[in-house]
Formats: C-alpha cells, sequence, structure tokens
C-alpha cells in the first residue's frame, strides 16, 4: 500500500512538472501557468487517488466479508487477495490461519467423536461390569450364607460327635472292666480246675480211707457252692455286657453314619453275650447235676463199697465239666478282651473323628470369615464401579459438548 501510494504522489509531482512546462510553453504569464498547473495536479491526483482507494477498499471488503462469514463459523471460504501490499499479506495470514483453522476443527472433530465412542464403550463396560460385579455378589452373599449354616451345622455335629466320643470313651472302660473281671473268671475257673484234679487225689485216698471221703465230699460241696457263685459272677458280667452293648446300639444310632461300624460291634457284643448266658446256664446246670452226683456218690459212699465205681465215673464226668466249663470260660474271657480291644480302637477312632470335626468347625470358621471379608470388598468395590460410571457419563456429556461446539463450524463441502 505503501509502495502505491508513493507511486501516486511521484506521479502526481511527475504530471505536475509536465504540466507547468507544457504550460510555460503555451501561457504567456506566470500565473496563469501555475494555476493551470495545480489545476491539472489536482486532477490527476484525484483521478489517482480515486483508483488507490478503489482497490483498496475492494480488498478490504472482501478481506472483512471472509471474516464475518468465517465468524459464523463457515471455515470453507477462500480469501484470494494478490495484492503485494500490506492487505495482500494481511489476506495471505488470514489464508493461513484458515487453513490452520480448518485441520484444528477436524482434529478435534474427530477427537470429540473418538472420545465419545470410547466413552460409551467404557460406559457400556462398566455397566457389563456393574452387572457381572452384582451377580457375583450375589453368589457371594449366597456363599457366605452356606458358610455360615455349614459352620453352625459342622459346630453342633462337633458338640454331638464329643458326647458319643465320650461315650464311647466310658464303655471302653467299661468293656476293660468287663475284660478284667473275664480274665479274673478265666483264672478262678482254672483254680478251681486245678482244685478239681487236687479233689480227685483226694478222692483215690477216699476210696482207700472211706471216713476221710465223707469229709472230703463235704469240701467239694463248698466248692461247688463256689463254682456257682463264678457262674452267677459270669452271668452278671454277661447281663452287663448287654447292657452296655444295648446303650452302644442306641449311641450308635444316634451317631448315624459314623455309628454304623461301631452298632455291628455293639451287635456282635450282644451275641457274644447271649452265648456267655447260655454258657453260663449249662454251667450251672453242670453243677447241679454235680451236686446231684455228689448227692448220689455221698449216699454210695455210705452204703459201702458197692458205689466205689459208681463214684468214679462221677468223678471222671465232672473232671470233664470242668473241662468244659475253664474251655467256655476260656473262649468268654477271648471274646471279652477282644470286644474290649474293639471298643478302645473305636474310642480311639471316634476321638479322631471327634478332633477331624473340630479342625473342621474350625476351617469353616475361617471360610465364613473370609466370605464376610471378601463381602466387604465386593461392596467396595461397587462403590468405585458406581463412582466410574458416573465419570464416564461426565465424560459422555463432556464430548457432547464438545462435539456440539465443534459441529457449528463447517470444514468441508459435505
Amino acid at each position: 500500500m505503501k509502495n502505491k501510494l508513493l507511486i501516486s504522489f511521484i506521479g502526481v509531482i511527475l504530471w505536475i512538472i509536465a504540466v507547468n512546462f507544457l504550460s510555460s510553453m503555451v501561457l504567456d504569464s506566470v500565473w496563469k501557468a501555475q494555476a493551470l498547473s495545480i489545476a491539472i495536479g489536482l486532477l490527476v491526483g484525484m483521478i489517482f487517488g480515486i483508483y488507490i482507494s478503489d482497490s483498496v477498499t475492494k480488498n478490504l471488503f472482501q478481506l472483512v466479508e471472509a471474516t464475518t462469514i468465517i465468524s459464523q463459523g463457515d471455515l470453507r471460504q477462500e480469501i484470494e487477495i494478490s495484492s503485494d501490499d500490506e492487505i495482500g499479506k494481511l489476506a495471505s495470514s488470514f489464508q493461513t490461519m484458515l487453513i490452520n483453522l480448518r485441520q484444528i476443527v477436524s482434529r478435534v472433530k474427530k477427537g470429540s467423536q473418538k472420545v465419545m465412542k470410547s466413552s460409551n464403550e467404557v460406559h457400556n463396560s462398566i455397566k457389563k461390569l456393574r452387572e457381572i460385579t452384582e451377580q457375583f455378589a450375589s453368589e457371594i452373599e449366597k456363599v457366605m450364607e452356606a458358610a455360615q449354616k455349614q459352620f453352625h451345622l459342622l459346630a453342633q455335629d462337633s458338640f454331638t460327635l464329643k458326647n458319643i466320643s465320650d461315650s464311647v470313651l466310658r464303655i471302653a472302660e467299661m468293656a476293660n472292666l468287663a475284660s478284667r473281671s473275664a480274665s479274673q473268671a478265666v483264672q478262678n475257673s482254672q483254680e478251681g480246675k486245678n482244685t478239681a484234679i487236687a479233689a480227685i487225689g483226694q478222692i483215690h485216698s477216699f476210696f482207700s480211707q472211706v471216713e476221710k471221703s465223707i469229709q472230703l465230699i463235704h469240701e467239694l460241696g463248698n466248692k461247688i457252692i463256689k463254682m456257682g457263685r463264678i457262674t452267677d459272677l459270669i452271668t452278671d458280667i454277661a447281663r452287663k455286657i448287654d447292657i452296655l452293648s444295648l446303650n452302644a446300639t442306641i449311641e450308635a444310632s444316634k451317631a448315624g453314619e459314623y455309628g454304623k461300624g461301631f452298632g455291628m460291634v455293639a451287635e456282635e457284643i450282644r451275641y457274644l453275650t447271649e452265648e456267655s448266658k447260655s454258657a453260663a446256664k449249662e454251667i450251672s446246670s453242670l453243677i447241679e447235676e454235680i451236686q446231684t452226683e455228689n448227692g448220689a456218690v455221698k449216699a454210695a459212699i455210705e452204703e459201702g463199697a458197692l458205689g466205689i465205681n459208681r463214684g468214679r465215673e462221677t468223678i471222671t464226668t465232672l473232671i470233664k465239666n470242668f473241662d468244659q466249663l475253664v474251655a467256655e470260660i476260656t473262649k468268654l474271657g477271648g471274646s471279652v478282651q477282644e470286644i474290649s480291644s474293639e471298643t478302645n480302637r473305636q474310642a480311639l477312632d471316634t476321638k479322631t473323628i471327634s478332633q477331624a470335626f473340630e479342625e473342621l468347625t474350625r476351617f469353616a470358621e475361617n471360610n465364613s470369615l473370609a466370605m464376610q471379608k471378601s463381602n466387604v470388598v465386593m461392596t467396595e468395590q461397587r462403590k468405585l464401579l458406581n463412582q466410574t460410571e458416573t465419570a464416564s457419563q461426565h465424560l459422555i456429556a463432556t464430548a457432547d459438548e464438545l462435539d456440539e461446539a465443534v459441529a457449528k463450524f463447517k470444514v468441508t463441502n459435505e
């Protein structure tokens, strides 16, 4: 613009000089030449001024019109001013700024769309994650309730099993007592057998000494009475064992599946007890027979030597009966010892099971506490998910606002 003004000014001066020169040649007087020169110079200057003003104003109007449209958001405008003056440079700067602005708006649009898409994806993912978390939390609550129920049931079962274990220990103690009593009975029967053997020698002497034989028969009768007491003792032991086995069967039924094996052992004990009772009855019967035979022997001895042979046969029968008695009592003692051993083993197994149940109860309690902690963690995770979802919603709203703001600008002809 400065160059155009300078050229116009120089042109005006040249025109004034030329006009002045021509005027001096044509006109005679100086003042007429000067007046004409001034008039012509002003006319030429006015023409140049109008030309320059029109050129400058046209470019300015074009620039103002373009910037007005751009200010309304239409970035599709092109500023085409090819002059080399300051207005041309300004227009070129505006055109460069417009190109950069188009690129920025395009990038912002694409970025806002990507942010919107990513925000929606994040929001949907959070919603799905929250649904999964809710389902998982619901399952954890169910598992926690089941764990608590399991803990209470195990605690009750552990208490019941401990009572059963205590009962089995008491039964084992009674079985040990019965075993000791049976051992004592075997020992007593063996002593009775030895006594009977000794009595045989005495009876043989009785055959040679009739007067002493009656006294020996009385002693034998007393020993037979003792044998009856032993038989009563065996019968009483069998009755007690029967009661213990019945109690054991009842306790085994209470224990359910765990007491099935013990119940079978208790039934076996009852079976052995019935055999013991039968053997005791047989022994009592034999003792009664021995007493009867003893009376017969006494009568026979008192009658004389005619009953000696019959007395010998009776003594032989007595020895056989004693052998049977000792064998049955020994068998009964062995059975009682087996019952005692089995009862002790069952007591040990029951104690082990009871300890295992106590350990399982502690494990169930720890599991219940762990599930409660997991429930607390899930509650915190729910809060975090809610906060994250709220943040994603805010991000979506912000992306919406940004997209609306950028949508005001037009960068393409589509």
